[in-house]
């Protein structure tokens, strides 16, 4: 069995929790400020597959793959950042977004999706 593979885009923690409260704040307007922040703090794929309508959007980390480069903000040790639109496991890909959702979502973080693998080992989710 090999790690599961994600198919998104590098982010950096912050970045990801930042636009998380300002779209859970949108979603939720009668929540405090402090609520928001918790709660895209503790699930920030919630609120950006709420605002692009991409049901099997998600985060991880991942392998860096070796001689690529991603900015540092977006790395925790030796693993990147991703927030991924959907992973080759039967139930993610059955899910998968329409191309549209992709470019309107490609277009919000300003670059194109690629192939990750996930940091974590095989059978981990299951």
């Amino acid at each position: 069995m090999s790690s599961m593979q994600l198919y998104g885009y590098y982010v950096s923690e912050k970045w990801l929790y930042e636009t998380a409260r300002s779209f859970f704040a949108k979603l939720h307007p009668d929540f405090s400020e402090a609520k928001a922040r918790t709660n895209a703090q503790a699930d920030p794929s919630y609120s950006f597959s709420r605002t692009f309508l991409i049901h099997s959007l998600s985060t991880s980390m991942a392998i860096l793959p070796r001689g690529q480069m991603v900015p540092a903000e977006c790395m925790d040790q030796e693993a990147v950042c991703v927030l991924y639109i959907f992973s080759d496991q039967w139930d993610s890909y059955d899910r998968r977004p329409t191309q549209e959702q992709v470019d309107e979502l490609t277009m919000f973080v300003g670059r194109e999706p690629q192939w990750w693998v996930d940091i974590m080992p095989p059978g981990f989710y299951t």
